[in-house]
């Protein structure tokens, strides 16, 4: 089932259970992520790696799914919010139970 891939990503994530995480990925998986500039990640290991990398900041950040949709196509969309209330918008596509594909969108923290 698609979200039970996307559900147990995040709890690795939010765990740092990278061997869990790897085993959900694809092994050319792409993410695009998308700030105040677009990078793309291609591969299991450099995912991994940018996800590592973007911890060790801040080692105790969490987060949670606030809002999710699935098109029941493969592809789910979350809406996330972390720790420090830090907005972000993430799609998956899955394809035989590991994700191919990420886009992330940063949008940060409302200052209104």
């Amino acid at each position: 089932m698609v979200d039970d891939v996307i559900r147990r990503l995040f709890i690795a994530e939010n765990a740092r259970d990278w061997d869990t995480l790897a085993g959900l990925l694809d092994p050319d998986v792409t993410w695009q992520l998308i700030a105040d500039e677009t990078t793309v990640i291609k591969g299991r290991d450099k995912y991994l790696a940018r996800l590592k990398a973007a911890y060790e900041a801040r080692p105790s950040a969490q987060f949670e799914v606030v809002n999710w949709r699935d098109t029941g196509r493969g592809r789910i969309l979350c809406e996330l919010m972390d720790d420090l209330g830090e907005a972000s918008v993430e799609v998956f596509d899955v394809r035989d139970g590991l994700v191919i594909r990420e886009w992330e969108f940063v949008f940060g923290r409302d200052e209104r």
